[in-house]
């Protein structure tokens, strides 16, 4: 439709010579009212070089020369037109990006569902949290904390970094640690590892990851420890499992030994530390085997 139109106007004669401006603003106004798909571009592409072959028959000389100067401003028009409606259609894409409404209806529909369930709920959580359990486990998103456990917010007390690690220098982790312990008086702190661990795999590889790789060293000292466990196993996926499971072991020992820790079991505090992993594959966690719950144990599980 485009094309018909701007080639009748372009060989309609020299009356529209008169009338190029009008006539190339409507010609703008008609393209920029189709979009900015790559068809219509394509289709006012072939309706401008129809428009200059038919004025090139037409209108000889000067006249040639103002109608050339009238379409170039008439394409000047349409492609600021175009940018026009892109930086708009940019502007609204930029706008849902910034700030997600789908997340908010999201959480919209699930508060809902929450208070018509249980009224209370939301009042009852802003007036304490006095969960009994502590979690520290790794960032990865396929392993929620509370989702696992079945447990309800403010049930679950939650820290998580790459690779479930508990770093004696890491004041974040053990800011978190003090809060439970001291504030919150948890009574169970749960290191939960899980198969599959993307930072236990990356520890294990001879290749740079970037700034990672400082926090990994971590992993990548119990991947050296081991290395004669670990090379034992043939077949790779199940050395990735098991430095997983040594991985959490060791994360233990690290917890357990800080004076965080330490001072709660000295003042007679009920404190349990459990190492726990979490297989992808199947839901299911396994305990690990390694819980702490004093000074004496520790000693015990460090002389074994």
């Amino acid at each position: 439709m485009i094309f018909v139109i701007v080639v009748a106007i372009a060989i309609s004669g020299a009356v529209i010579d008169k009338f190029v401006n009008p006539i190339t603003i409507a010609i703008t106004t008609t393209i920029a009212s189709l979009g900015t798909s790559r068809r219509s571009r394509l289709n006012l592409g072939s309706a401008c070089q129809a428009v200059h072959l038919a004025k090139a028959e037409f209108y000889p000389g000067s006249q040639l020369q103002s109608m050339d100067l009238g379409l170039y401003f008439a394409g000047r028009r349409v492609e600021r037109a175009i940018a026009r409606i892109t930086l708009c259609k940019t502007k609204r894409k930029l706008r849902k990006m910034k700030t997600l409404p789908h997340l908010f209806e999201s959480n919209r529909k699930w508060a809902e569902r929450v208070s018509m369930a249980e009224p209370d709920f939301f009042s009852s959580l802003q007036a304490q949290q006095s969960p009994e359990y502590l979690w520290i486990g790794c960032s990865d998103s396929r392993v929620p904390a509370n989702e696992i456990v079945d447990l309800r917010p403010g049930e679950l007390f939650v820290h998580r970094n790459v690779a479930n690690l508990v770093v004696y220098s890491d004041l974040n982790c053990l800011s978190v640690v003090q809060y439970a312990v001291d504030i919150l008086r948890v009574k169970h702190v749960i290191v939960c590892g899980h198969y599959g661990c993307g930072g236990v795999s990356a520890a294990m590889e001879d290749k740079p990851h970037g700034l990672v790789d400082n926090w990994l060293r971590h992993v990548r000292d119990i991947y050296h420890q081991n290395r004669a466990v670990l090379d034992a196993i043939p077949d790779i996926d199940e050395r990735k499992r098991k430095l997983c499971e040594l991985n959490v072991v060791t994360q233990v020992g690290n917890l357990a030994n800080t004076t965080i820790v330490q001072d709660a079991w000295r003042r007679g505090q009920s404190l349990v530390i459990h190492g726990w992993i979490y297989d992808l594959g199947d839901g299911i966690l396994r305990d690990m085997g390694v819980s702490i719950a004093s000074c004496g144990e520790l000693e015990s599980a460090t002389r074994s």
